[in-house]
């Protein structure tokens, strides 16, 4: 008896089928799935180097992270936003802490590299340089970054970024500690104008970015806090 085959476009029972009308049904349905499944092969996401695939997901995170802030910054959502797999992100990352960890730490660095090229001189005029060229190296930040930077040395109850937060102040503090122990400041209080410099600057710069001040102002405002904080405490009296 001749085999009998459905027609692929109306799926009703055929007429019996010579050899030559078998071979052309199947060649028929199977275009037909080939067909289907060309969008995924067209939509295949192309191959990067590790490290490429790395700096493609910190940089989706970024974007993330700025419209969405921190609880929106999720690996499904870096997924999404990288136009990958959740399972890729989780190749690269062990878990949220540890992507957390990744990013900011990737955000600060931009800070840092530029932070290590200052070099703060003693007294004084060498500590309001110092900082003045600090504040002009964070108004060189994109936005997206400096919203990170803000979080790490803001926020200290995210328990994910302790490890980031304390090599960044280890980092920063180095040669200004120095510097400000030479007006007289012990360790405590070198330190506390350190991170009372860092915040009123991100506070400056974000004023800038809005622009509800100019850069020059803020440069200005910059100076006066470093010679108030340098004045050291008043004489008892």
């Amino acid at each position: 008896m001749a085999p009998t085959l459905r027609s692929p476009t109306s799926g009703k029972p055929g007429q019996p089928l010579s050899s030559l009308a078998v071979w052309r049904e199947i060649r028929t349905v199977y275009t037909c799935a080939m067909v289907e499944r060309l969008p995924d092969a067209v939509g295949k996401r192309p191959y990067l180097r590790p490290d490429a695939r790395r700096r493609q997901l910190l940089d989706a995170a970024s974007k993330v992270f700025l419209r969405e802030g921190l609880t929106g910054l999720t690996m499904v959502a870096v997924a999404n936003e990288a136009n990958v797999s959740r399972r890729l992100v989780y190749d690269h990352f062990e878990d949220l802490g540890s992507f957390y960890e990744a990013f900011f730490e990737d955000r600060v660095a931009t800070l840092l590299e530029a932070i290590d090229r200052i070099q703060v001189g003693t007294g004084p005029a060498g500590l309001a340089a110092a900082a003045a060229q600090r504040f002009d190296a964070l108004l060189s930040i994109p936005i997206e970054d400096l919203c990170a930077i803000r979080l790490v040395i803001a926020d200290s109850t995210t328990r994910d970024l302790d490890r980031v937060r304390a090599r960044m102040r280890h980092q920063l503090e180095g040669d200004w500690l120095a510097a400000a122990r030479t007006l007289g400041a012990d360790v405590t209080r070198a330190r506390a104008m350190l991170w009372t410099l860092m915040t009123a600057f991100l506070t400056l710069a974000d004023l800038v970015e809005r622009d509800e001040i100019d850069a020059e102002k803020a440069a200005s405002i910059v100076n006066d806090l470093v010679v108030a904080l340098s004045a050291g405490p008043p004489s008892p009296g």
